[in-house]
């Protein structure tokens, strides 16, 4: 029996289809690691460009979100400018935003405990309340988170495209309710 392995055509051929592997690899990698960066950059909260990163802005430019909550159960969480305030609500096809405060025009999400967006609403910068539509309904007794995204211009909710509003240690600028 013959040993193919031995045969030095077969190894240069195995060699090539190795070295065509490993630089497709490494351009695969490269160009996630390009597009990656470019699709979920945050947004500071009060920038003043879309394309402004957490990191391209001095401390003394953000305010840490922080949460209060009101004797009412509504719980407020904001950031330099940016605020939402959602009460706890009834389960329903929608959410009421009790009250915003958005530095540009901005899509407010809805998102259940699995990351899953039940839907969102396109604010302008004068929003001081309103209400969000839901893909999918809240069932009660159930917690929902509440994000702002800033849109990227096109006025089409992309999560992957419209930047999450953060607060200067990294965390969303968000809030939770209790569907009832």
């Amino acid at each position: 029996m013959e040993n193919k392995n031995a045969d030095p055509s077969n190894n240069i051929v195995r060699n090539w289809l190795s070295g065509i592997a490993i630089v497709l690899v490494a351009i695969v990698a490269v160009t996630y690691a390009i597009h990656r960066k470019d699709t979920i950059s945050p947004v500071v909260a009060g920038g003043e460009d879309s394309a402004t990163t957490s990191s391209a802005t001095s401390s003394s430019d953000v305010v840490t979100s922080g949460a209060e909550f009101s004797a009412a159960g509504i719980v407020t969480t904001g950031s330099m400018g940016e605020t939402i305030s959602v009460a706890d609500q009834p389960a329903g096809r929608s959410i009421d935003i009790s009250s915003m405060t958005l530095a540009k025009r901005s899509w407010v999400a809805v998102k259940d405990t699995d990351g899953v967006i039940l839907g969102a609403g396109l604010f302008p910068a004068s929003a001081t309340s309103g209400s969000v539509p839901l893909l999918r309904a809240t069932k009660a007794g159930n917690r929902y988170e509440v994000l702002i995204y800033v849109d990227n211009g096109d006025k089409i909710f992309n999560f992957h495209k419209d930047m999450v509003v953060v607060a200067a240690d990294g965390s969303p600028v968000s809030t939770a309710f209790n569907a009832k």
